[in-house]
């Protein structure tokens, strides 16, 4: 694959993705778990970290991507990206807390 669309798939598709969910979970991991500054530190880390490279990955492929080719195959691979992202999430939310929070309290539809 061309390297451009590589970019595109791991850095934009996935990592960049990664900020957002991360500040909505370790709240919960602080207040609601208990965890330590130490024990999250990993996610604050990551949060920091993620945001520089998707930004770098957003740069890399809005220069490279120059074809519109290129840029179709950038945007199809990312939102397969985004798609496995939330095959993941939603598989973790069945699995996880589906039992103790339907999807009717938290406001969503089945």
């Amino acid at each position: 694959e061309d390297p451009v669309v590589a970019v595109a798939a791991l850095v934009v598709g996935l990592e960049s993705q990664v900020p957002s969910i991360y500040r909505k979970q370790t709240p919960t991991l602080r207040e609601t778990y208990r965890f330590t500054d130490e024990e999250v530190e990993f996610f604050d880390l990551h949060i920091v970290s993620d945001e520089i490279h998707g930004e770098r990955g957003y740069q890399i492929v809005l220069e490279n991507a120059n074809t519109v080719e290129l840029q179709q195959r950038c945007l199809k691979i990312c939102e397969i990206g985004a798609q496995m992202r939330l095959l993941y999430t939603t598989a973790l939310y069945y699995d996880y807390v589906e039992k103790e929070i339907p999807l009717p309290q938290l406001g969503l539809a089945a």
